[in-house]
């Protein structure tokens, strides 16, 4: 999962799933969280069972029902019976209350390949993007679930894991947007003192170097055009969203000093391009 993005649907959340061994936190990354209430420790052996086919062994082992707990952790025995098991892969199931509505529910399945299965769902959320999904992650169980996290080692997949990788790609865009949109200012300032847009550049100030930077954390890209080459009466910028488009078409976001601004299709090089053109493309729809 791109550790650089953050959701925002409604309830928007990135899981980073972070379960620290002996003094650790289990803990989920939620924007705007409310304050959580507490919930009394349980734990206790489920009589389910689980089954799962694997190229080294065929698991039928009793679920271990760790209990339920909230995004604090304070459930000391709680949080401890899941990292335990989680060392050993053997199935097991927990409840973090993230909020009062927004309730997640891991089950460790087993090992495969050398991973450990680890399936995630909501049993609450009042997102619909989120509820009633599951995606299931392979862990490196030799380390705990926040080094896979830190180090990238989980592979995801499932309609939850497919839903919070949109939310982080709309998320990283609306940064780009953001941040695009804060370069108009300095455009502006820039023909207004030079009486043209030649310095308009990532490298014109401290600030143009942030926003750039910014963008390019975000996945994206800056490209900046003026026309003419030198003396320039025209200028814009773009640079290409992260989220395509339902029928799988890439996105840009373009701004010119004609004043248009908005999502395009087209990719913006056919008409922001330096020497030739500095505005966006016509067909700004989005």
């Amino acid at each position: 999962m791109n550790q650089k993005g953050v959701s925002v649907i409604v309830i928007i959340l990135i899981i980073v799933g972070i379960l620290v061994t002996v003094g650790g936190v289990y803990y989920f990354v939620i924007q705007k969280q409310p304050k959580l209430s507490s919930v009394s420790p349980k734990t206790s052996i489920s009589t389910e069972t689980t089954t799962e086919t694997t190229t080294e062994t065929t698991i039928s082992e009793t679920i271990v029902d760790c209990g339920r707990t909230t995004i604090e952790g304070q459930q000391i025995k709680v949080k401890e019976c899941f990292e335990q098991r989680f060392k050993e892969c053997k199935p097991a199931k927990i409840t973090i209350e993230l909020s009062p509505t927004v309730v997640y529910y891991m089950e460790i399945i087993g090992l495969k390949d050398n991973r450990c299965l680890v399936k995630g769902k909501f049993l609450e959320n009042p997102d619909p993007d989120l509820f009633g999904k599951e995606m299931i992650c392979k862990y490196n169980n030799s380390k705990t679930l926040a080094e896979n996290m830190v180090e990238e080692e989980e592979t995801c997949s499932g309609a939850l894991y497919e839903a919070i990788s949109k939310a982080a790609k709309l998320a990283e865009d609306a940064r780009i947007i953001s941040a695009l949109g804060q370069t108009r200012i300095i455009m502006v300032s820039i023909y207004n003192d030079e009486d043209n847009y030649d310095k308009f550049n990532c490298n014109y100030s401290e600030d143009m170097k942030m926003i750039c930077d910014e963008i390019s954390d975000q996945n994206g890209y800056v490209y900046i055009a003026h026309h003419p080459a030198s003396n320039s009466s025209k200028a814009c910028i773009y640079s290409k969203l992260n989220e395509k488009t339902s029928d799988g078409e890439e996105q840009y976001y373009c701004f010119d000093s004609e004043g248009n601004a908005a999502k395009t299709i087209i990719n913006p090089s056919t008409t922001c391009k330096t020497g030739v053109s500095a505005v966006c493309p016509p067909d700004l729809r989005y």
